[in-house]
């Protein structure tokens, strides 16, 4: 469950009517509302320390679906790749995981304690997943899975390079980083140059609300279901984007383009996979 076109079209509507309004509002409100301090938002620290772990998700879930679908390959070269795949997603979901975590946690007192905990915590996922819902799945199922599997990967590697590409070149000055006279701020629709600032768009936001495709991995004949996952991760996304203008990491109109770009190229590979479930995204 996802927009239909029309709901789609609305998204872009709103996306470029609030970009237009914050053109004029976001240092006023950011002055307002932000405060980098960490010990002062404390909520905002842990969401920016976790905010992001939706990418990391998409690849341990995947990964036990790419080693339960194996079993359904008759080629045993197809067999093979399936397992090479389990084991590639799981090592760069650990990866993200530990980097996400332990370089954004500061006075960590033992980050190889951390990466044997966050390890511990993926493989308690990866065998709950296979062991509680994947063995319940028939063989149309896990194929089904499969391909949502290889769609939200495809998407979290796309969308990360995008909203890098992205950053360097816009050179937006975040508000914690401006001058005591703001002097230096600029609004979000004038390219500044790679100049070493990176707050337009937000990664944050973008990834956050990519969380709404784990309503892809829920059983599209139970909708309601589909509806609460899907909801989940509306709230989750907008949390953490909220968060991160209180934290003064981003402006509004920083997160409303991270949203914005993820949800586009969501709705793009849901079209481009050829999903044909009614929650399963854009149906052109």
């Amino acid at each position: 469950m996802l927009f239909s076109r029309k709901q789609y079209i609305w998204i872009v509507i709103s996306c470029f009517v609030a970009l237009i309004l914050f053109s004029f509002i976001d240092l006023p409100v950011s002055k307002a509302i932000a405060n980098p301090d960490p010990t002062a938002r404390p909520f905002c620290q842990f969401m920016y320390i976790f905010g992001e772990m939706a990418s990391s998700v998409f690849l341990v879930v995947g990964s036990a679906i790419f080693f339960r679908a194996a079993k359904y390959k008759s080629h045993p070269l197809v067999r093979v790749w399936n397992i090479f795949f389990t084991i590639l997603t799981f090592l760069l979901a650990l990866f993200m995981a530990v980097m996400m975590i332990t370089f954004r946690i500061e006075r960590l007192p033992d980050p190889t304690l951390a990466t044997i905990i966050i390890l511990f915590v993926l493989v308690a996922t990866w065998i709950l997943c296979d062991r509680f819902w994947l063995l319940k799945q028939d063989q149309t199922a896990i194929l089904r899975l499969e391909r949502v599997a290889y769609l939200l990967i495809v998407y979290s590697i796309l969308l990360n390079m995008v909203i890098n590409v992205i950053k360097p070149i816009w050179g937006r000055v975040r508000f914690r980083d401006l001058l005591s006279d703001y002097s230096n701020f600029s609004p979000w629709y004038l390219i500044q140059g790679v100049a070493g600032a990176a707050s337009f768009p937000s990664g944050h936001a973008a990834n956050a609300i990519s969380a709404i495709g784990l309503a892809l991995y829920v059983d599209p004949s139970k909708p309601g279901r589909v509806k609460k996952v899907f909801y989940f991760g509306v709230i989750w996304g907008l949390t953490v984007a909220i968060s991160r203008v209180f934290f003064g990491a981003h402006y509004l109109s920083d997160i409303t383009m991270g949203m914005f770009i993820s949800i586009s190229l969501y709705v793009f590979l849901c079209w481009l996979f050829r999903l044909k479930e009614h929650h399963a995204g854009l149906r052109l």
